[in-house]
């Protein structure tokens, strides 16, 4: 569409912004798991200030439910695996993940899967950025 054009609503422009608590959200979004056995890879950049992966990895196998989030800051990759989350059909991060600082302020992460059903199924992931206000 053309700048300034308006669509055929009538609506040349919409913008929504949200906030929780003291924080902004930068970024909100859902991505899906091409198969069961797959991790999902978000690359993030902050206005080339921030930059960095975030890969979620999933190990479905039996054992003690487990959150393990691993910094490499030497490849900008952030890694959080859910271990033996098998028999959940819904999981995520208890807290907002800290990533780093952009501006100042804090940036954090957190995210939300779910799956169809339990077992080994492929994984809808729901995430979010804040930043301090």
């Amino acid at each position: 569409m053309p700048v300034n054009a308006m669509n055929e609503k009538g609506i040349s422009e919409f913008m929504v912004s949200a906030s929780s608590g003291n924080y902004d959200v930068l970024q909100s979004g859902m991505a899906m798991t091409f198969s069961a056995d797959d991790s999902l890879l978000l690359s993030a950049d902050f206005d080339n200030q921030l930059q960095f992966d975030i890969e979620i990895v999933f190990d479905d196998s039996a054992g003690d439910q487990e959150l393990k989030i691993t910094k490499r800051p030497e490849d900008e990759i952030i890694m959080i695996s859910f271990n033996h989350f098998v028999s959940a059909t819904a999981f995520g991060t208890n807290n907002p993940i800290e990533l780093g600082m952009m501006n100042g302020k804090k940036i954090y992460f957190r995210t939300w899967i779910s799956r169809m059903g339990n077992g080994h199924h492929a994984k809808k992931i729901d995430y979010v950025f804040y930043r301090e206000q």
